[in-house]
């Protein structure tokens, strides 16, 4: 009898939206940068942002409300607005810690793959005694393209040394789930307040909450 080895070898966790509740967060900061300039934030730009890179997120804001300040001001003074809110406001994604424990009870190696800057995702990994739990972090400081290019999850691969194909990525973004998708990883597209009733074409199954037995059905198939 022939052994059946594992459809998924190896798990990456996106961060914002999939690990922390930042969405909402970002999203106040985003919206107080925009009212000291007499702006309003609109949702369908707040979605279109999700998951891409701050520089490139920050110009393609600055594009659509023809802003004339430097884009590298806008993303620190971004960045200041967000720190401020995270001393209170920083939280973890209902049931992800169940999941994580779940995966790490099945041996496969789980890493972290995010558009975040290290400095920052660093800091909210370690305020939360994560960062041991995770046999690596990625960043926007590790790739010269960002989400949607596949190249973070190549490396996430690569730094598994397993094939993207048996890769299982975890991600809440359009951005995300098309990186995940162009590197040929199983993507799982998980929704939470604002991304209700939005598509996910790249997502090979679409979640609300991390306890969904379907990631579990997918962790357990045999190829």
């Amino acid at each position: 009898m022939t052994n059946r080895t594992r459809r998924i070898d190896a798990v990456v966790f996106d961060m914002d939206g999939v690990i922390f509740d930042t969405e909402p967060v970002w999203l106040e900061a985003e919206t107080e940068l925009l009212a000291r300039r007499g702006q309003v934030f609109p949702p369908a730009l707040a979605r279109r942002l999700m998951g891409v890179p701050g520089m490139q997120a920050m110009g393609m804001v600055a594009e659509h409300f023809q802003l004339t300040e430097p884009v590298e001001q806008l993303v620190e003074e971004l960045n200041g607005i967000f720190h401020d809110l995270l001393t209170t406001k920083l939280t973890l994604m209902p049931g992800f810690l169940d999941r994580l424990a779940d995966i790490e009870n099945r041996e496969l190696p789980v890493g972290v793959a995010t558009s975040t800057e290290r400095r920052l995702a660093t800091q909210m990994l370690g305020r939360f005694d994560l960062l041991h739990r995770f046999r690596f972090v990625l960043t926007r400081d590790d790739v010269e393209r960002g989400k949607p290019h596949p190249d973070i999850y190549h490396l996430a691969a690569r730094r598994h040394d397993r094939p993207t194909a048996k890769t299982l990525v975890i991600e809440d973004s359009l951005a995300g789930m098309q990186a995940g998708k162009s590197a040929g990883c199983v993507v799982v597209g998980l929704r939470h307040p604002l991304t209700a009733g939005a598509d996910f074409p790249h997502a090979d199954l679409v979640i609300d909450h991390h306890a969904d037995l379907g990631v579990d059905a997918l962790l357990d198939q045999r190829s």
